[in-house]
């Protein structure tokens, strides 16, 4: 018996990889979100202040005080961790005013708001014997970029997004969040206050607190039949009151 021919061996093996490319086309496309397409990283950085130590003079007197408030105020705005004072260590044990000048400052720092817990000291083998640099550590946002506009947007059968679709809402996020540390991690919560959640959910009852704390029923604290009854009276309607509609005999 003959083989068959090439062209009936083959056909079989064609008319299945058209079946499977109509298959492919009809298959719905994996729809990804801009959030993917166009994530917003973050970034550390480090934020340094020197302060240059002439004699007696302070380092921040005059226009030099506006780098000193500049750097307190993006330290308590977008600071994470400590605060850093440091300054080259003595060669010589008790022969540099590096200690005394560090202490001045942590004292600046703390009487600017600072938490005295958040401000760390440190003796360094480098750096200027009479300078003594302050530093804190804060977050950056990594933005996307944006602008392609390769996507035939006139052509679209599937209604899908177009290649640069929400590149911008993403971009202007990331620039205008005030902690671009809070696109990492949200930040911890404050502790709740009982006492003042119990104020609000009885004043949102109608029921204030007299004298010693204990609670007090206020006119506006009535029940729905109550009010109900008072607003029957007025129209002359026994709806809602729970009468019967049964009128007394003269």
């Amino acid at each position: 018996m003959s083989d068959p021919p090439v062209r009936a061996r083959i056909g079989p093996v064609l008319w299945a990889f058209v079946g499977v490319g109509l298959l492919a086309t009809c298959a719905e496309p994996v729809y990804q979100d801009y959030t993917q397409r166009f994530p917003l990283g973050t970034q550390p950085e480090t934020v340094s202040v020197p302060a240059r130590f002439v004699g007696t003079a302070d380092p921040f007197a005059g226009s030099a005080a506006e780098s000193f408030n500049t750097l307190v105020e993006g330290y308590l705005d977008r600071g994470h961790g400590p605060i850093t004072i440091a300054a080259r260590a003595p060669a010589a044990r008790g022969n540099s005013a590096a200690p005394a000048r560090m202490e001045a400052l942590r004292q600046r720092l703390v009487a600017a708001g600072v938490p005295a817990s958040m401000i760390h000291l440190q003796l360094a083998s480098e750096g200027q014997p009479d300078t003594v640099t302050l530093s804190y550590e804060r977050y950056t946002a990594v933005l996307p970029t944006c602008g392609d506009w390769s996507t035939r947007m006139d052509f679209n059968p599937l209604n899908t997004d177009y290649a640069g679709f929400g590149c911008a809402q993403q971009r202007n996020l990331g620039v205008m969040v005030a902690d671009p540390a809070d696109l990492a991690t949200m930040r911890r919560p404050a502790p709740s206050d009982t006492a003042n959640t119990e104020r609000v959910i009885r004043e949102y009852r109608g029921v204030g607190l007299g004298l010693g704390g204990q609670p007090v029923a206020t006119e506006s604290n009535k029940n729905s039949l109550q009010s109900a009854g008072d607003q029957n009276a007025a129209s002359g309607s026994t709806v809602g009151t729970g009468a019967t509609g049964a009128t007394s005999a003269r």
